[in-house]
């Protein structure tokens, strides 16, 4: 939570310190992403609780009752990057499947 609060303040003070200069700052929250280090971590996790795939349970709390993929990532930093958010600066995007709403 710390972590979370100090990137949305750096991006806030960002935003001030360079939109006069034309430079827009976004970040992005992405949630729990299906990535090679992550099944590892999962994997081990899995050995220490003596269960064969938690990943099935974790998902069930998720609203799209799913983690999050890469490309999944990559799509709202596209967004944020494109032309599309020209007018957007000062946030934060969650990358979520709605995570922070359950």
């Amino acid at each position: 939570a710390t972590s979370k609060g100090g990137i949305e303040q750096l991006t806030m003070m960002l935003t001030a310190e360079l939109g006069p200069r034309g430079i827009r700052v976004l970040a992005l929250q992405p949630t729990v992403v299906e990535t090679e280090g992550m099944s590892e971590h999962m994997d081990a996790v899995a050995e220490l609780m003596g269960v064969e795939h938690p990943w099935g349970e974790l998902e069930e709390l998720m609203p799209l009752r799913r983690f999050g993929q890469p490309d999944d990532v990559a799509r709202v930093a596209l967004f944020a990057a494109s032309d599309m958010a020209a007018f957007m600066t000062g946030c934060v995007l969650p990358a979520d499947g709605g995570e922070r709403t359950a």
